[in-house]
């Protein structure tokens, strides 16, 4: 399971309950705390299940852009077999100035 950081401590702790192996991808201020589609497609692999995010983020705050998503949807219509987990809770806790 692919998990940009930093995340909410909970979603590592559930993989590692079911037995699978979690890869982070450690975000930085300069990229808002998101992940790009660069750095998720270097960490993609054969074994690569599932990938986990929310936007926004708990508890960066980060807010993924249409562009943003659009990009990472792209790396996974071309690495097919891999589920992905959006956290959705933060949906309605967004005090961004605008739709993003």
């Amino acid at each position: 399971m692919i998990i940009p950081t930093p995340y909410w401590v909970t979603y590592s702790e559930i993989v590692r309950l079911g037995q699978g192996v979690v890869k982070f991808v450690n975000t930085s201020l300069e990229n808002g705390y998101k992940i790009t589609a660069a750095e998720l497609e270097a960490v993609i692999t054969d074994r690569t299940k599932l990938f986990i995010f929310s936007s926004p983020c708990n508890p960066s705050g980060a807010v993924y852009s249409k562009e943003e998503l659009k990009a990472l949807a792209d790396v996974f219509n071309n690495t097919p077999g891999i589920f992905i987990l959006s956290d959705e809770i933060y949906e309605y806790i967004n005090f961004s100035s605008g739709p993003g």
